[in-house]
């Protein structure tokens, strides 16, 4: 799993420097060198970053806890597994579908399944 500063490296090298990366996350410089020292970035930051990247919100958010609570990296890792899981499972679908899924009648009366787990 990648770190939080693989993401910065990453958005540093996209945006050309931490400062440009500040700005367009719409946070200080200060933010960012924070997050670079092991203080992380809080939930709203790490998906502003992902959004930037086109990466997956939940595992820039569960780098940017594991920086800050280290001890829960196997608990974050979980939930970056399911959310790939879950985001590979849904895209399947819809392309299978292609345009349809959003206006066949037949697809859009189907019940809703939701899937939870207890992760503690």
């Amino acid at each position: 799993m990648k770190l939080l500063t693989d993401y910065l490296d990453d958005a540093k090298a996209k945006s050309g420097s931490d400062y440009a990366t500040a700005k367009r996350l719409g946070v200080t410089k200060q933010a960012i060198s924070a997050a670079r020292i092991s203080r992380g970035m809080n939930v709203e930051n790490c998906t502003k970053l992902a959004m930037f990247l086109g990466v997956d919100p939940m595992a820039v958010i569960a780098a940017g806890e594991i920086e800050k609570h280290p001890e829960k990296a196997q608990f974050w890792g979980r939930w970056v597994a399911a959310s790939v899981a879950l985001v590979t499972i849904l895209s399947v679908g819809v392309l299978s579908q292609g345009a349809d899924i959003y206006t066949n009648p037949e697809i859009l009366s189907l019940p809703v399944i939701y899937i939870m787990r207890n992760c503690q």
